[in-house]
């Protein structure tokens, strides 16, 4: 899902003060067009938009937080031993990619970090990371 700056930028809307005018030159036009649009014509028309992870590096997000929130430090959640090296694995990649950063000292805020482990089709298994960041979603601003 983009929002509308982000389609502006990827070239798939343009917008004037006219009115919305968009000719579909590009497949992705073509297919938001049709309300066909899919993760892979977006990526495949504007490779030169997207890094090797596939993020979209035209756009920095900062969020904004409410006047003197309460920061929430949760305690990390177990992982089961057998999982640990995937574990490692997956945090070890992401911060290799530039997705997550080590901190090595106290911090006000920590979310809750989700381990999901999958099999994959060969029956391997795999391990998917996500934050929790219901606290934090509580005390920030929605803003444009």
């Amino acid at each position: 899902m983009i929002g509308c700056k982000q389609a502006q930028d990827l070239r798939i809307i343009t917008v004037n003060v006219n009115g919305l005018n968009s000719t579909p030159t590009s497949r992705a036009q073509q297919a938001a067009n049709k309300g066909e649009l899919s993760k892979s014509i977006v990526q495949e028309d504007f490779k030169d938009c997207f890094d090797k992870i596939d993020r979209y590096s035209g756009y920095k997000n900062h969020i904004q937080l409410v006047d003197n929130p309460n920061p929430v430090f949760h305690p990390p959640r177990t992982v089961p031993f057998h999982i640990l090296p995937l574990y490692k694995a997956v945090l070890d990649k992401m911060i290799q990619n530039d997705i997550i950063t080590e901190v090595a000292e106290p911090t006000e805020w920590v979310n809750s970090l989700v381990c999901n482990v999958s099999k994959t089709k060969d029956g391997k298994q795999k391990v998917r990371l996500c934050l929790d960041p219901k606290d934090l979603n509580s005390v920030s601003l929605d803003t444009p």
